[in-house]
């Protein structure tokens, strides 16, 4: 009897298995097609300014330091032996080929508060949009 329900437990295994494979992934529309991104925020280079301003925020104010002390930001190009290495140390950006490539550093503040805005114009109503950001916990 125990052979028996191995058997077919090992039947219904593979049968489950093989409609998973055969069933064809639905990602998302066939027929999408990206267009130009209607914005693009970035930080910059050592070498050209960002392309935010930041500065209504309330509770964060901007220095310039590869390690932000709290309710701080910046923007560098890496990171090193922050807070004595609790922090990760970052050698660059994620950005490829973009040399000395800026990131926002952000310590967060005692008192809560908004840490980015930005306002972008020129959204159309019924129209599907992506929105990506690249994020990192740089804190252990």
């Amino acid at each position: 009897m125990k052979q028996k329900f191995r058997r077919f437990k090992m039947f219904f295994c593979f049968l489950i298995t093989f409609c998973f494979v055969c069933e064809s992934a639905k990602a998302q529309q066939y027929d999408c097609n990206f267009k130009p991104p209607v914005v693009t925020i970035d930080f910059g280079t050592s070498h050209h300014e960002k392309n935010v301003d930041l500065s209504s925020l309330s509770n964060y104010e901007e220095v310039n330091d590869e390690c932000p002390p709290d309710g701080h930001y910046s923007f560098v190009t890496h990171t090193s032996n922050c807070f004595n290495s609790n922090w990760n140390t970052l050698t660059e950006d994620h950005t490829p080929n973009d040399i000395d490539g800026r990131m926002m550093v952000i310590n967060a503040s005692g008192d809560p508060g908004t840490f980015f805005i930005n306002y972008i114009s020129g959204l159309k109503q019924g129209t599907s949009y992506e929105f990506s950001v690249w994020l990192l916990n740089i804190c252990w």
